[in-house]
């Protein structure tokens, strides 16, 4: 639970930092390399087991970059791999937010 936690914080911090904010469903969109460098207080691991758990939340969504070409290698080395396939984004609905929070 402190895992998710640290990552919806992370996540929070982030968004909120974004032109509209939590209100901004185009904001809410995070990128796993973008939500890594700020979880840098825990290990790979650690963040990989915490976004797993997430992905079972109904308010958290997790998705792969529709647009491959767009890609970087840290975007590449970011992502998660859930089910053998490759996930970038992150993004999480804010009443989701501030009860991860908790």
């Amino acid at each position: 639970e402190a895992g998710k936690a640290q990552v919806a914080d992370a996540y929070s911090r982030l968004a909120g930092a974004r032109p509209g904010g939590m209100n901004n469903v185009t904001a809410r969109m995070i990128g796993l390399d973008e939500l890594r460098a700020e979880l840098s207080g825990m290990d790979r691991a650690e963040q990989d087991q915490a976004l797993k758990a997430l992905d079972r939340d109904p308010a958290v969504s997790i998705l792969p970059e529709e647009n491959q070409k767009t890609l970087t290698a840290a975007d590449r080395a970011a992502a998660i791999r859930i089910g053998g396939k490759a996930y970038h984004l992150i993004s999480i609905e804010p009443d989701g937010v501030a009860r991860l929070r908790r």
